[in-house]
């Protein structure tokens, strides 16, 4: 677990190494080294001498330095006092602060801090230490995970629940932090807790999270945060939580050190809590977890009150660095009251300061240093590519990597002007992989790969004599194909992230040492000795041996780098723009809310794609307001809100521009627009794109030459606005009905009342006058005259009821029921009150009974096709007669587009006045002119996906912006170090509290991202219509807090049924008992049992789901991805892995967990949490998840994985699945289903099912009918807003549900009845089931 981590020295560097535990015997100590003295290294010499263990009596050279942190007070009354926050910060800092025991010589509090104040005072107390400090960072207080973006964040003072996102300090921004920080040993204690009790059965499930920084090691009081009172202290005592509490008696009393060592070490600590609290017997869920990804070596925390004292020691009372015992320890006052450098402004006392904004300027400074770098090469090329894709340099001395020289020669073949499409890369030493640097594949006869371990970007160029040199232009990084070769996925992520040169320029001797410490890392040994200044040539017998050689080489890489020059290349136009902003969708992302300005839509919506309410209110949204975010989750029809969009802008001669950084999604709507009229959405963009916009172009050219046939477009338009308006009167009708049924229902419950006043049954008392409706009302009438009757009332009211009565009797109705307690004089009011009910009722059900459902489906579907139809007339209309006008520049336009061609900003500027749908990729935007508001409007679709870099000068050249995006999809973050991003992050002059606040960085952070906090609320797109219900309820519950509805046409879908038995299982399970292995020198996670029967479970649904369906395969995992490509390199089965992008959609998805009982805890944690890949896999998937792995083992896990281990049917060695055990759930008799069962049971009916499961869908009662079987939908009905959306999906409820099969045996449905809730209180007749 604890490996060698690359920016920390070890062995052979005395006096900075974190220390292993120390001898009790303590000598004198050196001279206190400054943080500059400690970064000399010892020479080749020193090192041979060096001991392989270091001093073990002595702390490190640099600070020691604590930073405590907790919330107890907060501003929002949703928070609860926590006290035990107080209380820990107060204890720990007694403890820590004595000499004795904590040792510290800085001890920072921040209590009840704001989010700015927090994040200033961990971004200045990190910053501020050296390579030789001992960092030590406590958290306590409130944690939550946002439902929104599913992100760890800790509460500040001014915290506000609802909005994590803007309010909270993100734990993505620790880990940042912490890993920059450039202190070797770094220990975190993070003691958070829940505002209040969790009440979701999944939730503990759903957010196993957990702070995880690389080279960093944290003790957590649990592996996800826990309520606070099941995290107190059993018996108060230090008024701590338990956790913090044991912490401190612990380090107090000694009692935390197992032995009788001078140090208590971090894995001491963490010993120490996890046993006291097992014995205990606090459950596993509550029990302390740590991290140590990268960390090496044992990180003391403090002195052991217990340590045994040596009779060597001369003086056993003074400090082991040479401070007195007794010395004070200087508490620096918390970060809130001094100035943050890069524009993070004075922190004040309020807690609702904000960062200050340095401007656009700066910003794009900062992108522009972030794209100059390359990210390390993952090629691994074959040993048989050598003087093609691999050159080697064998003799001399390595000069580029060790900084020796600022050229060397080139190889024989390197030339410096063939290799413009390719990176040149210099690397040392050449690493040699057997199996194609696939570890574990077994295949003796794949080619050896080779790369250097560690490379550096260079240029060919000549010098004074002509020859060809290298010279380089990037750092010194490690090579991230053999990472990825001997490291799992996260490990080789975090040694990228983590890394840092170590040597001196000239220091060769120091780089050798760096070169040792990775190639421990990695488990690689040397097949000769390694000297750099003397290469030499790979020997032939040990060529195709995995081992690294004495030689260095010149790399040649596809380059990835053109779209980051021409993003930068366009940034730098931005940067000399800033003063053209005003005015632009740019303005908006960093403009307060409060500020902005709404403009009136005038434009009428063109909707050849069908639109739901929330996707109607998003394409209103985009054409009125500056910025406009929009989450949409898998299968929302994002696509269809797209294409209504530029339908609308078009058909209103506004200019739109589409962008999106995948190519496939943006060709998709393209052709989409593209099968509505051609010109709609025009690609332009690479070679590629400019070719298919020649093609689109000649077609406008042929159609505008040709003559004009049809309808004009005032016509068209005319219509469209007819047909909308009777649409819009069909939505006011179904909110007309949902209201009146709502009367209907507090009519029917009056009636009700006012019967159990008289004692008289109800359908006695609605027979008088039955059918006699103008009799009823005139006994109203007259009734109600008589209420203040003095003369002779009694006497003539008595008279009225007599009549009421014999109403009833003339009805055919048992009058003598009512008779008596009717005519109690105190009853008369009761019952004109029954007879206004009875009146009212009547009338209403009259005009709800006028029009039937079927009739009011039909007409909105009628209407929805007639403005389709209508819609799609219109643009062809329209985009002919705007071609029309502009033959000269589609000409020109076209003579541009040929190869060599000229002026293609220029064209496409004077075109775009004529045709206005525009759709390129963010890398290619280049192709455009720069021009501020070239474009009314601008869509970035799938914006989780594109940089904030890339999307600045797409929202320069637009006055409005739509970013459709999904915030469980992370942005695909660029392989730069941390000291990278922190060296641009500096340059431009920026604090890392700015970008976090902005949500700007340039590693984490989406344009989508970046514009959430500029909206008061993000719009959601809350229809799903892709996946069978079982699976898109998993990932609604999972991800998106429970707010989409599902309406997936189930019949639609393609199904693997089981050729014995004709069912199809939804969720299967295939239990594996397989080994997770990572071969000899480490590597990516693999499972072969898994493998195996992966390819058995793709092959069995292939054979039961019909030809056209789709299969993916979906795995955490690199290695077992790339497995399984192999297997399937012939079929079309796409395999997807986290180091992927979006998955793909699909019929059925076969997910392989790979993890295991010998899986390390850390690793575990890492593959559930992995949401992108589990939100993409299954939001993705139509029919079928099939899961393969280890049941037992992810039955006690957390996260989805662990989810469908307990709703999937299991099978194991192919034999029948076993059903999975029911899920608790709350026990819910609904009243008004108990009445209606009651009613069917008096009417004959006898198999009925109360809350019955249709394929998927729930419906309030099933009814056996000798037809097939009758569904019931009870409606209650829509108080607000939305009572149209209320009936429009109940009416489309009733046709998703016809012909499905029941769960229980019945026969399939044939008849969905919407039964409003009135006519089941009122006991009349139900068409269709109680006639």
């Amino acid at each position: 677990m604890n490996e060698p981590s690359m920016h920390v020295r070890t062995e052979p560097v005395r006096d900075r190494f974190v220390a292993v535990r120390p001898a009790t015997v303590t000598l004198p100590a050196p001279p206190r080294l400054t943080p500059e003295a400690s970064l000399r290294f010892p020479s080749a010499t020193e090192s041979a001498a060096t001991p392989a263990v270091p001093d073990r009596r002595r702390l490190p050279a640099g600070d020691r330095a604590a930073l405590l942190v907790g919330t107890a007070v907060h501003d929002h009354g949703g928070y609860p006092l926590l006290p035990v926050a107080a209380a820990g910060l107060r204890q720990l800092r007694q403890v820590l602060e004595r000499a004795d025991v904590g040792m510290v010589d800085t001890c920072q509090v921040v209590a009840d801090g704001s989010r700015g104040e927090i994040m200033r005072a961990v971004e200045t107390f990190l910053e501020e230490r050296a390579l030789a400090d001992t960092v030590l960072v406590y958290l306590t207080g409130y944690a939550q995970v946002s439902g929104t973006d599913g992100r760890l964040y800790l509460a500040a003072a001014d915290t506000d629940p609802a909005d994590l996102e803007r309010t909270a300090v993100p734990a993505d921004f620790l880990r940042d932090q912490l890993q920059e920080c450039r202190a070797a040993s770094k220990v975190v204690l993070l003691d958070a807790c829940l505002p209040g009790p969790e009440t979701d059965r999944f939730a503990v499930q759903r957010r196993q999270v957990m702070l995880e920084p690389a080279g960093v090691y944290v003790i957590s009081a649990s592996p996800a945060p826990q309520p606070a009172a099941a995290m107190a202290e059993p018996v108060p005592q230090l008024g701590t939580s338990r956790f913090t509490g044991e912490i401190v008696e612990g380090l107090r009393t000694g009692r935390v050190k197992d032995g009788l060592g001078p140090w208590v070490t971090a894995d001491d600590l963490a010993t120490y809590l996890i046993t006291k609290f097992s014995a205990q017997g606090v459950p596993a869920e509550q029990l302390p977890a740590t991290s140590t990804l990268a960390v090496t070596g044992n990180h003391v925390i403090a002195r052991s009150a217990v340590r045994a004292l040596s009779l060597l020691d001369g003086d056993a009372g003074r400090d082991v660095r040479g401070t007195s015992a007794g010395g004070s320890i200087v508490a620096v006052p918390p970060a809130g009251g001094a100035d943050a450098a890069g524009g993070a402004g004075s922190a004040g006392g309020d807690h609702g300061d904000q960062v200050a904004d340095p401007g656009w300027r700066e910003v794009i400074a900062y992108y522009r240093a972030c794209l100059a770098e390359a990210p390390s090469p993952e090629a691994l090329p074959v040993r048989g590519a050598e003087s093609v894709d691999w050159f080697p340099l064998a003799d001399g001395a390595e000069l580029l990597l060790s900084g020796a020289e600022a050229t060397t020669r080139a190889p024989v073949g390197v030339d410096t002007f063939d290799w413009k499409e390719r990176d040149v890369w210099y690397g040392y030493p050449v690493v040699t992989l057997a199996g194609a640097g696939r570890r574990n594949s077994g295949d003796a006869l794949a080619p050896s790969t080779v790369a250097p371990l560690l490379v550096r970007r260079a240029e060919v160029t000549v010098d004074a004599r002509g020859a060809a040199v290298l010279r380089p232009v990037g750092p010194v990084l490690p090579h991230a194909g053999i990472l990825q070769a001997c490291l799992d996925d996260q490990e080789a992520a975090s040694v990228l992230a983590t890394w840092r040169q170590s040597w001196k320029p000239g220091d060769r001797d120091q780089l050798l040492v760096a070169i040792r410490q990775l190639l421990k890392r990695l488990g690689l040994d040397e097949l000769g000795r390694l000297d750099p200044a003397a290469l030499g040539a790979v020997d032939q017998k040990t060529a195709n041996r995995t081992g690294v050689h004495n030689t260095a080489c010149v790399l040649y890489v596809e380059s990835g780098r053109a779209a980051q020059q021409a993003v930068a290349a366009e940034l730098a136009e931005l940067g000399e723009r800033l003063t053209d902003v005003a005015g632009t969708a740019l303005e908006f992302l960093g403009k307060p809310v409060g500020l902005r300005t709404t403009t009136r839509s005038t434009a009428a919506p063109v909707l050849p794609a069908e639109l739901n309410e929330s996707q109607r209110t998003a394409l209103t949204a985009a054409m009125s307001r500056p910025l406009t975010v929009v989450t949409a989750p898998p299968g929302t029809g994002k696509d269809e809100l797209i294409v209504d969009v530029v339908a609308t802008a078009v058909a209103a001669g506004q200019k739109v521009l589409v962008a999106s950084a995948d190519d496939a999604a943006l060709q998709r709507l393209a052709d989409r627009c593209g099968t509505l009229t051609t010109g709609l959405l025009i690609k332009t963009g690479d070679a590629q794109s400019r070719a298919e916009e020649k093609q689109v172009i000649r077609e406008l050219l042929r159609s505008a030459r040709g003559e004009s046939r049809g309808r004009t477009r005032g016509t068209v338009a005319a219509e469209l606005a007819s047909v909308q308006a009777q649409v819009q009167a069909w939505r006011v009708r179904l909110a007309e009905r949902n209201d009146l049924e709502t009367l209907l229902r507090k009519t029917t419950a009056a009636r009700a009342a006012a019967a159990e006043r008289l004692g008289a049954p109800v359908e006695v008392l609605a027979a008088a006058w039955r059918g006699d409706d103008t009799g009823l009302s005139d006994w109203i009438e007259r009734a109600r005259t008589l209420t203040e009757t003095h003369l002779m009332g009694g006497l003539r009211r008595r008279n009225l009821v007599l009549a009421f009565v014999r109403a009833i009797a003339d009805a055919g109705a048992d009058s003598d029921v009512a008779r008596e307690p009717l005519l109690d004089p105190v009853a008369y009011d009761s019952l004109l009150l029954f007879a206004r009910a009875e009146e009212g009722l009547r009338e209403d059900r009259r005009e709800v009974l006028a029009i039937s459902d079927d009739a009011l489906d039909l007409e909105g579907r009628e209407l929805s096709g007639r403005v389709a139809e209508l819609s799609a007339e219109l643009l062809t209309v329209a985009v002919a007669e705007q071609a029309g006008t502009a033959i000269e520049r589609l000409e020109a336009r076209r003579i541009a587009l040929e190869p060599g061609g000229r002026n293609r900003q220029s064209s496409h500027r004077e075109l775009l006045s004529h045709l206005g749908g525009w759709a390129v990729t963010p890398h290619d935007a280049g192709q455009l002119a720069l021009e501020p508001g070239m474009f009314d409007l601008v869509v970035i679709d799938d914006a989780h996906h594109c940089p904030v870099s890339a999307a600045l000068p797409l929202l320069f050249r637009a006055r409005r912006a739509l970013v459709v995006g999904d915030p469980r999809q992370g942005l695909r973050a660029p392989a730069l170090s941390d000291h990278r991003l922190r060296r641009a992050r500096r340059g431009a002059g920026l604090s890392a509290g700015f970008l976090s606040e902005r949500r700007l960085s340039f590693r984490g952070d989406s344009v989508f991202d970046a514009a959430l906090p500029n909206v008061e609320e993000p719009l959601l797109l809350d229809e799903h219509d892709g996946a069978h219900p079982g699976i898109a309820r998993i990932v609604d519950e999972h991800f998106y807090e429970g707010r989409l509805t599902v309406v997936t046409d189930v019949g639609a879908l393609p199904r693997a049924h089981d050729a014995e038995t004709g069912d199809a299982t939804l969720l299967l399970w295939e239990d594996v008992t397989g080994t997770p292995e990572r071969g000899a020198n480490g590597g990516s996670w693999r499972n072969q049992a898994e493998i195996d029967r992966v390819v058995w479970a793709v092959k069995e649904l292939r054979e039961q789901l019909p030809e056209d369906a789709t299969i993916a395969v979906a795995t955490p995992f690199r290695a077992q991805a790339e497995e399984l490509r192999s297997l399937f390199r012939f079929e079309p089965v796409p395999v997807a892995c986290v180091a992927d992008g979006d998955q793909v959609d699909c019929d059925a998805v076969v997910l392989s967990l790979v993890a295991g009982e010998e899986m390390p805890e850390q690793t575990v944690r890492w593959a559930q949490g992995q949401t992108a890949l589990w939100s993409g896999a299954l939001g993705r998937t139509r029919a079928h998840v099939v899961t393969v792995g280890q049941h037992g083992f992810w039955t006690r896990q957390a996260g989805l994985p662990a989810l469908l281990a307990r709703m999937s049917a299991v099978r194991s060695f192919h034999v029948r699945p076993n059903p999975p055990a029911p899920l608790e759930s709350a026990v819910f008799t609904d009243p008004l289903v108990e009445l209606l069962c009651t009613r069917l049971a008096a009417a004959g009916h006898t198999e009925v099912e109360p809350n019955a499961v249709v394929d998927g869908y729930r419906v309030d009662l099933l009814v056996r009918k000798p037809s097939g079987s009758t569904a019931v939908l009870l409606d209650r009905g829509w108080p607000g807003e939305d009572a149209d959306r209320h009936l429009r999906l109940l009416l489309r409820r009733r046709r998703l549900l016809t012909g499905l099969v029941p769960e229980s045996g019945l026969p399939p449905v044939t008849r969905v009845l919407r039964v409003p809730t009135w006519q089941v209180r009122s006991g009349e007749p139900i068409g269709g089931l109680l006639d």
